[in-house]
Formats: C-alpha cells, structure tokens, sequence
C-alpha cells in the first residue's frame, strides 16, 4: 500500500549568509494536520526557517518539499504570517481578510464573512487597521491567512508582544480554526508553554545555527507534557547559559 507523502520534509537544510551560518543541516518532517512548534532562543534562525519554507529564501544547501514537490519559490499552498501581523493600513478590515481572494478573482462573501466571525472580528469589517488592538490586528492576520484555505500555516511568534489575556484569546481562536480545518501548522516560537500548549509536536533547536536538539510527541496523556515542559527546558538552559524558570 503506497504511503503519502509528508505535507512538509526537510533534509539536510542549510542557509548562510556570506560567513554567517544561520541554520545547519536540519531535517525535519511534518504531516498531514499537525500542528508543529519549533522552540529555540530568540536570534537562533527560526524566522529564517519559516522563510525558507514558504519559499521566501532560497537554501545554501538541503531542500524543502511540500508533498514531494521541491519548494522553489512560494505559492498560495503556504501562507506565512509574520510576526508583526502584517495588515493593510488603507484598507477595512473585511477588505484585508479579503484581499488574497480578490487578486485571484474569485472572491466567497460567505467564505470572508465565516472567517470574520470564527476570529472574533464581527462587528469590525468596516474599521480600518489604526481603530484596532495589536491583538485585532493578528486576529486580521489569521483570517486572511485561513480564507485562503493553505495546505500549510506558517507562524512567526504569533503571540509575542501581546498581553497575557489577548495572547490566551488569540492561541484559543488558532486552536479552534486548526481542529475545525485540519490545516497543517508550523510556528515558531521562543515560549516553552505556548508550544506545549497548542503543539501535537515540539521540535527543540539550537542557538545560531539553528540545529536540532530534541524532538517530543504530545499527542499522549495530559499528564506527561510537564516532563516534556522539564525536557524542553533543561535543553534551552544548556543554549542559552541560565536558568529560565
């Protein structure tokens, strides 16, 4: 019986930057609805990486495929949301979740408004980016990103920068669009406990270059995610010279 494909294998990746190594031969593998956290200090590589996969950079050596196929550039399979939100300034709010499908010409009201709701944005379509909270404005984020129905989302600390309570409502509506879509996840993060809170899986990496350290399955008991919390962090402390809790 032939076996599909993973949605997302890496092998052997490497980027530099003239004499800068910024991630050396990693391999990673993602499959199809997993929602894959990758944990590392801050400045190791990790919004590289996610550049790298969604075909924003081009490796020094390695490659990248999505469902056997070399990445070679981007394409509407992978949507990356940046860490800063990225919104239009000059445009509503419905006009930003809608803008992906409109310069496709194939724009669903039904789609836009569903999409609107489901992130907390109802009753907002019509304010423009500056009446918005940092969190909105993720919120704005993650809707453009999820009606455009990607085979891949693409993370880049979603959640930094944001008050406790706005980030939990934030990683609550990504939790609710990823089991209700079975969209395929990876996010980068430096947050031990948002990776252990949302990840099915957690891959570890290293300070710069980016190299993996450990790799953790979540998908078990609720129980065992406080020796993977133990794990995650004792690695960390050995990266980055202290303690981190």
């Amino acid at each position: 019986m032939a076996v599909d494909p993973p949605v997302l294998a890496v092998k052997g990746l490497t980027k530099s930057f003239g004499d800068l190594d910024v991630i050396d031969g990693l391999d990673l593998t993602v499959r199809q609805g997993e929602l894959m956290a990758i944990v590392g200090p801050s400045g190791c590589g990790k919004t590289t990486l996610l550049r790298l996969l969604a075909g924003l950079e081009t490796p020094t050596a390695g490659s990248v495929k999505v469902r056997g196929e070399p990445v070679t550039g981007s394409g509407p399979d992978r949507v990356l949301i940046f860490q800063e939100g990225t919104v239009f300034p000059w445009a509503t709010v419905e006009e930003n979740v809608s803008f992906g499908m409109e310069a496709r010409g194939d724009v669903d009201p039904e789609r836009v408004a569903e999409a609107v709701r489901t992130c907390g944005l109802d009753g907002f379509q019509d304010n423009y980016p500056r009446t918005l909270s940092g969190g909105m404005e993720r919120r704005v984020a993650l809707a453009r990103a999820m009606v455009a129905e990607p085979d891949m989302l693409l993370m880049d600390e979603p959640f930094s920068s944001l008050d406790a309570q706005t980030s939990r409502i934030l990683q609550n509506t990504l939790m609710r669009l990823w089991k209700e879509t079975g969209t395929t996840v990876v996010l980068v993060t430096h947050d031990v406990e948002v990776a252990l809170r949302l990840a099915s899986r957690v891959m570890v990496v290293s300070s710069r270059p980016l190299r993996e350290r450990d790799v953790h399955d979540l998908t078990g008991k609720d129980g065992e995610r406080e020796v993977v919390r133990r794990k995650v962090l004792k690695v960390l402390e050995a990266e980055v010279g202290e303690r981190l809790y």
